[in-house]
């Protein structure tokens, strides 16, 4: 199975809180909720996050809402040893790739 994280924003549960601080920390517990629940049969994750201003997602990895550190712990968890596909759609696309990729590269060394 594929988890597209930033898509996870838009579930129900998620997008009908209206509190955003408590929108957020529902979007991150689905996240984890999810991995944990795909464990092995997880093979691909599209890694992107979102906006907290406009709530729209493909943007940055650490300019967003979702909190990688809780994707990562949960990845751990179920000893994922799947891909990461980076999915950006942002105007400054070369600079938010790099950005990206440290930063995810940063975050899969807890994985080892």
């Amino acid at each position: 199975m594929t988890l597209d994280l930033g898509h996870c924003a838009f579930f129900k549960e998620v997008s009908i809180i209206k509190d955003l601080s408590e929108r957020v920390r529902t979007l991150n517990n689905v996240i984890r909720s999810l991995i944990l629940e795909l464990g092995p049969k997880l093979f691909l994750v599209h890694a992107h996050n979102v906006d907290p201003i406009n709530w729209k997602d493909c943007v940055s990895l650490p300019r967003g809402v979702i909190d990688f550190n809780i994707v990562i712990d949960a990845l751990v968890d179920v000893e994922y040893k799947g891909f990461f596909v980076i999915e950006l759609e942002e105007r400054e696309a070369k600079d938010r790739a790099l950005e990206s990729g440290e930063f995810l590269s940063g975050m899969l060394s807890k994985m080892r």
